[in-house]
């Protein structure tokens, strides 16, 4: 099964929250290799019991990168760039994954932060009135 829910934690880490009110108007790139990156990372895969958001294999904080749903290369979504619910584990798999989606996004994608996202996958597969596309390991409901 690809896309399992992913049941955000309701406030984001204090470490997190703290770089960010020391670093307003901070770019990615300013965060990128802060110790604040690295843990996290460690908390959002932990939050996915240690799998990747989209194609749920086994990860770990050194095997992963920190994926933005929402695109931060999009200027539409530059201000969600930080926004803890944006924020999600993906694995490192070259050509796959978050690596793969890079800067796509769509509202209607099935996201692993819908509560229904497994039902309404199987449900629009088996249907027949919805072409699926495979993107290796992340499948998209266009």
């Amino acid at each position: 099964m690809f896309v399992k829910h992913i049941c955000k934690k309701i406030t984001e880490p204090e470490n997190f929250s703290r770089w960010k009110k020391r670093n307003k108007g901070a770019g990615w790139g300013g965060f990128f290799k802060t110790s604040e990156h690295g843990e996290l990372r460690k908390c959002l895969v932990e939050e996915q019991l240690e799998m990747c958001c989209y194609c749920e294999v086994m990860i770990s904080p050194e095997d992963s990168h920190i994926e933005h749903l929402r695109p931060k290369g999009i200027p539409l979504y530059r201000k969600d760039m930080f926004l803890y619910e944006n924020l999600l584990a993906s694995c490192n798999k070259k050509d796959s994954c978050g690596r793969l989606k890079g800067r796509w996004y769509e509202a209607e994608m099935v996201s692993p932060l819908d509560e229904n996202c497994e039902k309404r996958l199987t449900e629009k597969a088996l249907s027949g009135t919805e072409r699926c596309t495979h993107i290796p390991t992340l499948l998209i409901i266009n």
